[in-house]
């Protein structure tokens, strides 16, 4: 039993085109190295560093098939002194 995949991607720059080609490029493999199908997916959790504000990850994901029968939410990380730049996390 899966109960939770968690995935990150950086992207180069803030812009809608880099943030949605990483993050449907992140949730492509976590599907095709965890044997998923878009069904089996309850729902997905976005974040982004406060240096991401171009577009919501979650709308990206509804541009790939299947991804908009789940729902989806994007959420703000807390801005930690030292951590990654131009981050894009999900939990499936």
């Amino acid at each position: 039993m899966i109960r939770g995949i968690r995935g990150a991607t950086t992207v180069e720059e803030n812009s809608a085109p880099a943030m949605r080609e990483a993050t449907q490029e992140m949730l492509r493999l976590m599907m095709e190295r965890n044997h998923l199908k878009t069904e089996e997916i309850a729902g997905a959790i976005f974040s982004v560093t406060q240096d991401l504000n171009a577009i919501f990850p979650a709308a990206a994901a509804r541009d790939l098939g299947g991804w908009d029968q789940a729902p989806m939410l994007d959420t703000l990380e807390m801005p930690v002194v030292g951590s990654l730049p131009r981050c894009i996390r999900v939990l499936l």
